[in-house]
């Protein structure tokens, strides 16, 4: 799920236990895409969310869930 309160972007999502989940950002898609790491959390089964810094003024702002 995808949301916004303020200055923070908010992306709740579904873990599973054992597995780590990386949020990255970056600026642009076109190639090279630099990602940049913002979070790193643990699975443990359970909803987790993601709340990282947003700016509604900057175009191009890029965001992923990497899971490994």
């Amino acid at each position: 799920m995808l949301g916004s309160s303020g200055t923070n972007l908010s992306l709740h999502f579904e873990t599973q236990t054992g597995v780590n989940y990386l949020l990255e950002r970056a600026a642009s898609l076109e190639l090279p895409v630099i990602w940049t790491p913002v979070f790193t959390n643990a699975g443990d089964g359970a909803a987790q969310t993601f709340n990282p810094p947003f700016d509604r003024a900057l175009p191009g702002q890029f965001f992923r869930i990497v899971a490994y």
